[in-house]
């Protein structure tokens, strides 16, 4: 009880889209997955949406990190934690990504 099978949803501008596998019964997944993009002319943002998968009903939101695709590419590799937000990206909510 409690626990969360959470996955992401990583996309690039709008034309690609990646899932992570979901993590059964986890509130500290890792995932340790890759993903290769090509990133189209025009691309501002990577978007990283966590939800918690469900068998019976669609997926749950947790929360976003976004970043955009110039900040990427003068820094490419970074690692800190980044809050989650909401889906309007107006407000923290709980949970953090690495």
């Amino acid at each position: 009880f409690g626990l969360s099978d959470p996955f992401c949803a990583i996309s690039v501008g709008k034309s690609e889209r990646h899932k992570t596998q979901v993590m059964r019964r986890s509130l500290n997944p890792e995932w340790n997955e890759e993903f290769v993009y090509n990133v189209e002319e025009g691309a501002r943002e990577l978007k990283i949406v966590l939800y918690d998968w469900s068998v019976t009903k669609e997926e749950d939101f947790i929360g976003q990190v976004v970043f955009s695709v110039d900040s990427l590419q003068q820094t490419p590799f970074i690692d800190d934690w980044f809050r989650l937000k909401s889906i309007d990206g107006s407000a923290e909510v709980k949970g953090e990504v690495k």
